[in-house]
């Protein structure tokens, strides 16, 4: 009986953080903005290695950020989609092999939904996620005019060299390949 009510309680906690947007939401733009001078985020200044830059995937392996080519970071639950709908038409190692992390910020999402609805369908996943569960360290990468968007991170040598911002499939494979 109370393993019933548990799992009710969870999907209807599931049901309302899920899914749902606001009517007033601005619309994201699909234009392409590149970014290839200047500072991008807190924690982001093209020509210099990112900040903070280790964060742990699903199965709590960590890894660093300025080790890779390329990093994809969604903020958003609906970019968040956008990512994994296009990396679930791709091989699973798609990203490792392109040396690419993806990094989804779901701090903002309450804890008990992340753990026990979102992390097991994450663990099912056959490459890592990176994780961002903690706010403070998400505004660190978050664009203050573009974080409703996809940013893809640009390295060179672990030195951030270009930003892209996003949110559309068709680009975020053109940004990649």
């Amino acid at each position: 009986m109370k393993q019933s009510i548990v799992v009710l309680v969870l999907a209807t906690l599931v049901a309302l953080f899920s899914g749902c947007s606001k009517s007033n939401e601005t619309p994201v733009s699909t234009e392409v903005v590149v970014i290839e001078s200047g500072v991008i985020a807190p924690n982001i200044t093209i020509g210099e290695p990112l900040n903070h830059a280790t964060l742990s995937d699903q199965f709590d392996k960590e890894h660093t950020l300025t080790e890779a080519n390329k990093v994809i970071f969604a903020f958003t639950k609906d970019m968040g989609h956008v990512v994994t709908d296009l990396l679930k038409s791709k091989p699973d190692d798609y990203l490792s092999s392109k040396n690419i992390f993806f990094v989804a910020d779901m701090s903002k999402m309450p804890s008990l939904i992340y753990k026990m609805a979102v992390l097991p369908d994450l663990e099912d996943l056959n490459y890592p996620i990176l994780i961002i569960l903690d706010e403070e360290k998400g505004a660190g990468y978050r664009n203050a005019n573009e974080g409703n968007r996809i940013m893809v991170i640009d390295l060179e040598g672990g030195n951030v060299t270009k930003a892209t911002f996003l949110a559309t499939t068709d680009a975020l494979l053109k940004a990649i390949e």
